[in-house]
């Protein structure tokens, strides 16, 4: 049986990723308590300790706003972090990957969906810290892969992170009355997250590099509230509760899905993992 450690294991994706894939592998969960991922000591004992075959590494100061605040924050955790697992997965001989973000186009223009080939400007400390992490572990690392990841969502689990996500604030403005904001010139992917832990195994028999990780999806962040408001049986409370606006810029961050269709790793588009969600929760 392989050996996966996972970083971030206390985090939204990283605790589902840890129960979920346990028994397929073994699984060596580090969240920040086990593991202070700017020491790069701490980092080498411990993955070298856990022999892993390969390291999922979630963790991440990942609240953008936080990292507007505090860049130097961002930039000792997302970056150096980054760098002292990649150090460390060399010397065991792990495979690496690394959760990244479709942040890294937020300074693209454009609807197309964007490829990850495509030359980037990042607009905000997040993302340049995850394109720098992104660099940096690809030299270090003879196996790495880079996840750009999208917007998830789920419902919340039992003694697993919980994460607001679309569905998360579509259903919270039902609970407190407060209406929800959403953009109707906002466009990026939404993916549920238990698809994310499941194509692990294809992305770990696929070609090592970069690929865009999660749904495709084209309607506007508008839209999809709305498709979630639907399918909660409150289509009749949308126009209370559903504020749609403009953004002053339009943003644009779909991913376009064929490297990773191409690699056998294969997602639903986000109306139909909206819809698989809420009947695996018979809701």
């Amino acid at each position: 049986m392989q050996t996966l450690l996972i970083t971030g294991a206390g985090g939204f994706v990283a605790s589902r990723m840890a129960r979920d894939l346990d028994g397929r592998y073994r699984i060596v969960p580090a969240a920040h308590r086990d593991l202070d991922l700017t020491d790069a000591d701490a980092c080498r004992r411990f993955i070298l300790a856990a022999r892993p075959d390969a390291v999922l590494h979630f963790g991440a100061i990942s609240r953008i706003d936080v990292c507007e605040k505090d860049p130097e924050l961002a930039h000792r955790v997302n970056v150096l972090g980054t760098q002292n697992v990649a150090r460390a997965c060399t010397e065991a001989g792990a495979a690496m990957v690394l959760a990244s973000s479709d942040q890294v186009y937020t300074g693209l223009s454009g609807m197309d969906p964007h490829r990850e080939d495509e030359a980037l400007s990042p607009t905000n400390v997040y993302a340049r810290t995850k394109l720098e992490a992104e660099r940096i572990a690809a030299s270090l690392c003879e196996r790495f892969y880079a996840l750009r990841l999208t917007w998830m969502f789920d419902l919340p689990v039992r003694f697993c992170a919980s994460s607001l996500g679309v569905v998360g604030m579509c259903a919270g403005a039902l609970v407190t009355g407060r209406p929800v904001r959403a953009a109707a010139n906002d466009h990026r992917g939404m993916t549920y997250v238990r698809e994310v832990i499941e194509n692990i195994p294809a992305l770990l028999a696929a070609p090592c590099g970069v690929y865009n990780f999660g749904s495709e999806n084209f309607l506007s962040t508008y839209e999809v509230c709305l498709r979630v408001f639907e399918r909660m049986g409150a289509t009749h409370r949308a126009a209370e509760l559903l504020e749609p606006f403009q953004q002053e810029m339009p943003r644009n961050l779909m991913i376009d899905a064929a490297k990773q269709r191409a690699a056998g790793i294969l997602f639903s588009n986000t109306s139909d993992a909206l819809e698989r969600m809420f009947t695996e929760y018979r809701l």
